[in-house]
C-alpha cells in the first residue's frame, strides 16, 4: 500500500433561523478512528442569536457507530454552527483486484452490521443484479471494481438531481442521483454479494460546486477500502469525518420540534 499527505483546509458554515426553541444533534467532528488519516486541527463552535456560545464539548456524546455527535438546544432566532480543519490528509491507495473473498463466518463482529439492509439500502433487493454484475468471479477485489465500474456506467452523477435521499434499487432504476445516492447503489449491491459496505461522509477537493460529499468504504482482508462512485479523481484530499449504515444514520443535522423558517449551508475545501 502506498501512502502520501495532501494539504486540506475545510470550513463548513451552517445558518439556522428559528421562531421557536429546538432541540438538535449535530454530526461536525472526525471520527477517533479517521484522526489516524487526519493531522492538523478541528476547530468547532455555535453561536447563538444573543451572542451566546454553545458547549460544543461538554454537552458532545458517541453514537453507535463511534462518531461524536454534539447535543445543543437552540434558542429562537439565529444560531451558527461552524466547523473548520486545517491540516494533511493521507491518501492511501493498494490494488485490490486479488484480495480473497472472506466468509461471513470469519468476518470480525464489528463490520457485521455493515451486511444487513439499512434505511435507504435495500440490498435484500439487489441480489440477482449484483450476481448477474459479478458473474463468476470469486475474487472479492475483482467483485468490488465490477460492481463500482457498473455504477459508474450506468448511474449519472448529476449535483442537485435529487433532493430527498432514494433507496438503492430506486436509484438504480433512476440511473441518476447525486454523491448520496451513488453511494447508495454502490453499498446495496457491495451487501447484496455478502461484502461489508458503509457510508462515509465529509469533504473533497476540486468537487463543483462545493458541498458535503458522500462515498463508501468496502471492508477486504481484514481493512477498509475507499471507492468513490461520483468523483472517480484519486490524487486529491478527501477527508472522511464520519460513517454509518446510509445517510440516515450521520446527517449533519437531526432536528427535533419546529422546522426552522431558514436553513442555509456553505462549505469551502481547498
Amino acid at each position: 500500500m502506498t501512502s502520501r499527505s495532501l494539504s486540506i483546509h475545510v470550513k463548513t458554515r451552517l445558518e439556522l433561523v428559528l421562531e421557536r426553541p429546538m432541540d438538535a444533534l449535530f454530526h461536525l467532528g472526525a471520527h477517533p478512528d479517521r484522526l489516524d488519516r487526519l493531522c492538523g486541527s478541528e476547530i468547532i463552535t455555535g453561536t447563538q442569536t444573543d451572542g451566546s456560545l454553545l458547549d460544543v464539548h461538554s454537552s458532545a456524546f458517541h453514537d453507535l457507530f463511534g462518531n461524536p455527535v454534539i447535543r445543543a438546544r437552540l434558542l429562537p432566532g439565529t444560531t451558527i454552527m461552524k466547523y473548520e480543519f486545517r491540516g494533511t490528509v493521507s491518501s492511501a491507495s493498494a490494488p485490490v483486484d486479488d484480495l480473497p473473498f472472506t466468509t461471513v463466518s470469519d468476518l470480525p463482529s464489528h463490520v457485521l452490521q455493515y451486511l444487513q439492509p439499512s434505511r435507504y439500502v435495500d440490498s435484500d433487493r439487489l441480489g440477482a443484479l449484483a450476481f448477474k454484475i459479478i458473474g463468476d468471479e470469486a475474487r472479492a477485489g475483482r467483485q468490488v471494481q465490477r460492481l463500482f465500474e457498473w455504477v459508474t456506467e450506468h448511474v449519472r452523477y448529476e449535483p442537485g438531481s435529487s433532493v430527498l435521499p432514494l433507496s438503492a434499487s430506486e436509484i438504480i432504476d433512476q440511473r441518476v442521483g447525486v454523491c448520496r445516492d451513488l453511494a447508495h447503489a454502490l453499498i446495496g449491491l457491495l451487501r447484496a454479494i455478502s461484502l461489508p459496505a458503509r457510508y462515509v461522509v465529509g469533504y473533497a477537493q476540486e468537487l463543483e460546486p462545493q458541498d458535503i460529499h458522500a462515498w463508501v468504504e468496502v471492508f477486504l482482508d481484514d481493512a477498509w477500502y475507499e471507492f468513490d462512485p461520483s468523483f472517480r479523481k484519486l490524487n486529491i484530499g478527501r477527508a472522511g469525518l464520519v460513517h454509518g449504515r446510509d445517510a440516515a444514520d450521520v446527517a449533519i443535522m437531526d432536528q427535533f420540534g419546529p422546522l426552522p423558517l431558514l436553513s442555509k449551508q456553505s462549505v469551502q475545501v481547498s
